[in-house]
């Protein structure tokens, strides 16, 4: 399948001011920027390693009024791969008008953005395509960016990733117990 051989993006996070990009200016924020100059008939997908709990955002910039693109978000196993997300516009979600500006760096609302919190470990592949498309399990069905299609990816994240520290949890979990046994001696 075409989402496991996917161009990893790891290695392209930095930090620092970018005016495009939400949080960029944020501490314990990092962003990638990829730029995609000329589309070639194909759809562009890219894998990265995400924690558990950590915060991302997706953002097009910069694809109108060549490119109306579509992002789609993917979890990457050994053997399978799974839909999690896709959007096509950034003022709507699910057919409903949210907003009323264009978000940072877009020339237009049809630059979609999303964002997402990962709920464990593992890889995960952005892709981009060309709207109209479908996105499914195994990746978008339809129309790919074609000769003249240009586009920015921002991906940004969060590096402070909140973890439940395991002496709060016993804590939680020993004052359940707890007020179960007072429950108990009460009857």
């Amino acid at each position: 399948m075409v989402l496991f051989t996917a161009q990893n993006i790891d290695g392209t996070f930095s930090s620092g001011v970018n005016d495009d990009i939400y949080n960029a200016n944020e501490l314990d924020w990092e962003w990638s920027s990829i730029v995609s100059l000329d589309g070639d008939g194909t759809y562009d997908y890219y894998s990265f390693t995400a924690l558990a709990n950590q915060n991302y955002i997706f953002d097009i910039d910069y694809g109108m009024p060549n490119l109306d693109a579509e992002i789609g978000l993917w979890s990457i196993s050994d053997t399978t791969s799974a839909l999690l997300a896709d959007q096509d516009d950034s003022c709507v979600e699910n057919g409903v008008s949210f907003c009323s500006i264009v978000d940072i760096g877009s020339v237009h609302s049809y630059d979609p953005k999303f964002s997402w919190e990962s709920s464990s470990s593992g890889l995960y592949v952005i892709g981009v395509a060309r709207y109209p498309t479908s996105a499914t399990d195994s990746g978008f069905n339809g129309s790919a960016p074609i000769s003249g299609d240009d586009y920015t990816l921002q991906v940004s994240r969060d590096l402070a990733v909140s973890v439940p520290a395991p002496a709060g949890v016993m804590l939680f979990v020993l004052s359940l117990m707890g007020f179960a046994a007072t429950r108990k001696v009460k009857k």
